[in-house]
């Protein structure tokens, strides 16, 4: 009896490693048929007129970013190739499947509203971190504003200062995508004041623009929210290196951050106010 239990068993385990087996072993071809019938990105144009689908949120920052580097290699300057003629190119460099000449949104985070009563209009707090490239090289000349980090990765480690003093750091990298805007933009004039003179960087900006809604259209958005976007077009193929974030470690501080930033160039051309919940439009302000 106990020999039978124990081919039974031993039936039932080669059995079960059988199976398994088998389902392991189609896994692959079921990820590489599941991966060919995802649909493709297809970023949609923001739309010149009307309302938006409901819970809009803009390009996914990740895939934008994705795109551009996935453009890289095929847009390096060639040995033989002079430079007129690789700038030529670069200016007419698809970035299928978005549309040069087609506008775009990016949805601005953290964006925190307030409705003055009396005033009958909102005001909004959000901050631009916006940060000017090297002085040289081919990526000077330009703002990079951060749209959204699209990776990262956290870690602890025990360091030690020249004294001996230990402490436990908390490590972050990674890599953040922005949008490049040139200085001259009317996007630092019309749409953004500087909130932090006293940065070296002249890194901190804030939204000055406002919105006039009267209070019982106000009323009747509670507890919905209101969004802002970015909409403009792409002005180029390729993508501009930022400055990093760096912060040191000390014992009273124990925070390592290294984040790098690419940033695609980006010419701005509208803010728009909108409800999230429901996609209707509350405002379009040009940029110029």
């Amino acid at each position: 009896m106990i020999f039978r239990r124990g081919v039974m068993f031993a039936s039932l385990l080669f059995f079960g490693f059988s199976l398994w087996g088998a389902q392991a072993a189609a896994n692959p071809a079921q990820k590489a048929a599941a991966r060919k019938s995802r649909p493709e990105w297809q970023p949609l144009p923001f739309p010149e007129s009307g309302t938006l689908p409901k819970n809009y949120k803009g390009l996914d920052a990740k895939r934008v970013w994705h795109l551009f580097k996935s453009k890289e290699a095929s847009l390096k300057k060639g040995e033989y190739e002079t430079t007129l003629d690789y700038q030529k190119r670069l200016e007419t460099a698809d970035l299928l499947p978005l549309v040069r000449e087609s506008s775009y949104a990016f949805s601005l985070k953290d964006v925190t509203t307030s409705y003055d009563a009396d005033a009958q209009q909102y005001s909004f707090s959000d901050y631009l971190f916006c940060k000017k490239t090297y002085d040289t090289g081919d990526d000077a000349g330009w703002f990079t504003c951060k749209i959204d980090t699209v990776d990262s990765e956290h870690s602890t480690y025990i360091g030690t200062n020249s004294f001996g003093a230990s402490a436990v750091i908390d490590k972050s990298t990674g890599k953040d995508f922005a949008i490049a805007v040139r200085p001259d933009s009317p996007f630092f004039k019309s749409v953004l004041f500087q909130g932090d003179p006293y940065n070296s960087y002249k890194s901190s900006y804030e939204l000055k623009t406002t919105l006039p809604l009267p209070i019982e259209h106000a009323k009747a958005l509670q507890g919905l929210t209101i969004g802002v976007l970015l909409v403009g077009k792409f002005a180029a193929s390729t993508l501009i290196e930022g400055r990093p974030t760096l912060i040191s470690p000390t014992l009273n501080d124990p925070i390592d951050i290294f984040v790098m930033e690419d940033a695609a160039p980006f010419d701005p051309q509208e803010v728009v106010f909108y409800v999230v919940e429901t996609g209707e439009i509350l405002a379009r302000t040009s940029i110029n």
